[in-house]
């Protein structure tokens, strides 16, 4: 089997952290390459994701990686980054010393993206961990982007009520709705596979877990633990945040995840206020190129964790 090949989009962030340290250990064991990494604003604003991802780099010896960064908004501001991970959205710790950030490409995102994904048609894939603001702009640019990609994986979006009150649509794409949208009406040839706040709310992994049996015995580790307890977002909800590290789980061991049986056509709500950025199954579109994952194995999902944390 020919190695899979992958640009990340992150928005580094805790939760982005442990998707990266999968895939970077996925890279060790020779079942992927990382081509690129593109940093968006989301979490936090787009130099801080830089200063968090290049740190987690410097930290593996891996800056070797290309890290691109993205634009600094979304298209239209409909929400800002809420701290949920700290102001810098990594705890907000105190470092002996700050991130090199020469290793950061001079080109845009969208430029890096177009050139590597366009010189590589079908070999490349897009697994989107932030909101899809450098995706959509990539796409608006290039016309010869969308057919080039090999396939798209998405973390975000919801398609029923994710709060009882309030807010009721996930993060990221709240973030930046209309990317979403230019996203799902663009990519029309590539299979897009989306994991939604709907598959990952059910993540039965606990801090407790995480704390006590993953544990923080590697600096990798240790880093992201002080992090989250920095925040204390155990103190909030007993259950793990790591939807990210699943969705790059799922890019790495497909065979544990369980995908709808039928393909889908997709639009994302704009014009009601009180449902923006939701996902709209499409019945009448003909694109059907998006397949939901429904559900992970969380005891794979640990296991593997398990085997990262030996090795990196």
């Amino acid at each position: 089997m020919d190695q899979r090949r992958a640009i990340v989009n992150v928005d580094v962030g805790v939760d982005d952290y442990y998707a990266l340290l999968i895939l970077l250990y996925a890279e060790k064991r020779g079942e992927l390459k990382i081509e690129a990494l593109v940093c968006s604003s989301g979490n936090t604003n787009v130099t801080n994701v830089l200063k968090n991802t290049v740190r987690l780099l410097e930290l593996v010896d891996r800056t070797d990686i290309p890290v691109y960064k993205g634009v600094g908004e979304a298209f239209i501001r409909h929400t800002t980054a809420d701290d949920y991970f700290g102001k810098d959205g990594f705890g907000d710790l105190e470092y002996d010393k700050e991130p090199n950030l020469d290793v950061v490409k001079s080109d845009l995102a969208a430029i890096g993206l177009n050139e590597l994904i366009t010189a590589n048609p079908g070999e490349i894939s897009l697994i989107c961990l932030a909101p899809l603001t450098d995706i959509a702009v990539t796409l608006k640019l290039f016309s010869d982007f969308s057919s080039s990609v090999r396939d798209i994986w998405i973390l975000g979006g919801n398609y029923r009520a994710t709060h009882p009150s309030g807010v009721n649509t996930e993060f990221n794409f709240l973030y930046d709705p209309v990317a979403a949208h230019i996203v799902f009406e663009n990519v029309l040839l590539p299979r897009i596979y989306i994991y939604t706040y709907e598959g990952f709310s059910q993540s039965t992994i606990t801090y407790e877990w995480k704390y006590n049996v993953l544990g923080s015995q590697t600096p990798t580790m240790a880093l992201a633990t002080r992090a989250e307890k920095s925040i204390g977002r155990d103190q909030l909800n007993s259950t793990w945040d790591h939807a990210d590290a699943i969705l790059a789980f799922c890019f790495v061991k497909p065979e544990s995840c369980v995908l709808e049986s039928q393909l889908r056509s997709v639009d994302i709500e704009l014009k009601n206020q009180e449902k923006l950025g939701w996902i709209i199954w499409d019945p009448d579109n003909k694109s059907k190129n998006v397949q939901l994952i429904e559900t992970v194995d969380q005891e794979a999902i640990k296991s593997y964790l398990l085997e990262v944390t030996n090795y990196l």
